[in-house]
């Protein structure tokens, strides 16, 4: 039985990202320096992806963001803002050794097309794909949402404003 150890290093929280080991998904603990993930395989090589999944990606993602905007106090306080619809697409075929077998993922800034995982390994690895890329539907979601916010906030001022003047 071979092990291998992933440490996730330079998230702001484990769940920001997903990490699949030869398809299923890997569960990660919370470490002093990220997360690390203990994996055991007979296998010679197994194949890492990891991806991002964004909040506006789903397919709830208007009742989700009605909720967000009620709780944040109509957008004021919204955690949200801040995603610019960047996703993560991985992928890296890992061959095993008979000692121990350690793999470090760090992750890169988002920056639109830039590397976003930085492999630290002495094993043999092939890295397929390893990018930062926008999704278009989503970008397309976060501007009507941005839209949609504003004119809400407009709304609520407006609806204080007449709500002031008709009590005085």
């Amino acid at each position: 039985m071979k092990e291998l150890v992933i440490k996730l290093t330079g998230l702001q929280k484990i769940g920001e990202a997903e990490v699949y080991i030869d398809g299923a998904p890997a569960r990660f603990e919370a470490a002093s320096n990220g997360a690390v993930c203990k994996y055991q395989t007979e296998k010679d090589s197994v194949n890492i992806r990891v991806y991002r999944a964004l909040n506006v990606g789903g397919a709830f993602w208007f009742i989700t963001q009605l909720v967000f905007f009620l709780i944040t106090l109509f957008g004021l306080f919204d955690i949200h803002a801040r995603e610019r619809g960047l996703v993560i697409d991985f992928e890296a075929q890992v061959d095993l050794g008979v000692q121990a077998n350690e793999l470090t993922l760090k992750f890169n800034y988002p920056k639109e097309n830039a590397q976003a995982i930085t492999v630290q390994t002495g094993l043999d690895c092939l890295v397929t794909a390893d990018e930062f890329r926008k999704d278009d539907k989503a970008v397309k979601i976060l501007k009507c949402l941005k839209w949609a916010k504003s004119a809400c906030a407009i709304a609520t001022v407006v609806t204080a404003i007449v709500a002031l003047t008709l009590t005085l």
